[in-house]
């Protein structure tokens, strides 16, 4: 993880979060708006946005939530001094993946980045294995067809057998085709 977009319209903010994820090897990019948000999020990727739910041009939440709509790749924290808790479950259930209180320490804002880049690998490594399984499924699948082909003794069986596998590789109109040929 190397880009984070930090939003918000507190310059104080911004410059100690910054220079904490610059010192550790973030590359960070500021927006005081969402309409700067907006163009930064056009002009490159994020894997995180961190987002303040209160700017003087829009709503925080709403551009948290546009952001995980127009982006999904970008990770989303919120960091904000509304203690709501009716509003973070909101958020989380929209794919927020943190909610800081402020005031935070820089730490904090780390260890949240932190705990979003186990999600990202988890995320990755699941869908890795799921990958896997479905190509480990249609292998085997296969296997089991060209056994059952292989081990067929009974010509109009095999024609069958044959039939339906075209039949669903080619779909049904083109195992209609091979039989009328």
């Amino acid at each position: 993880m190397n880009r984070i977009l930090l939003i918000d319209d507190d310059e104080f903010f911004l410059r100690r979060y910054a220079d904490a994820l610059t010192a550790r090897g973030y590359e960070t990019v500021l927006a005081r708006t969402a309409a700067a948000a907006g163009e930064a999020l056009a002009c490159g990727e994020f894997d995180v946005a961190v987002v303040d739910l209160v700017l003087p041009d829009d709503d925080g939440d709403a551009l948290a939530r546009r952001i995980r709509q127009e982006y999904p790749a970008t990770w989303l924290i919120v960091a904000t001094q509304r203690n709501e808790a009716r509003l973070a479950v909101e958020l989380l259930k929209v794919g927020v993946a943190e909610y800081l209180i402020k005031p935070f320490e820089p730490g904090e804002l780390v260890d949240a980045i932190g705990r979003v880049e186990d999600k990202r690998r988890q995320e990755g490594e699941r869908a890795r294995l799921l990958i896997e399984s479905l190509e480990n499924y249609r292998l085997q699948t296969v296997y089991q067809r060209i056994i059952g082909l292989l081990t067929c003794l009974d010509i109009d069986k095999l024609q069958e057998l044959i039939l339906q596998a075209v039949s669903e590789l080619l779909g049904a109109q083109g195992s209609l085709l091979w039989t009328l040929a």
